[in-house]
């Protein structure tokens, strides 16, 4: 599993625990919800720093 970022974001019932992956073959197995909070997945792909 490789995963990019983990985060928090809104979702229609308030927040929920967000985790980015590098792509769609990389579905971690993740609970629906940890302590009542809603987990969502999403494929962003590779990070990349730009430097100026």
């Amino acid at each position: 599993m490789r995963v990019n970022g983990v985060g928090i974001t809104g979702d229609r019932f308030g927040f929920a625990v967000k985790v980015n992956l590098v792509d769609g073959l990389d579905q971690p197995e993740l609970p629906a919800e940890i302590d009542g909070v809603p987990v969502e997945t999403e494929v962003v792909g590779h990070s990349f720093l730009l430097l100026q």
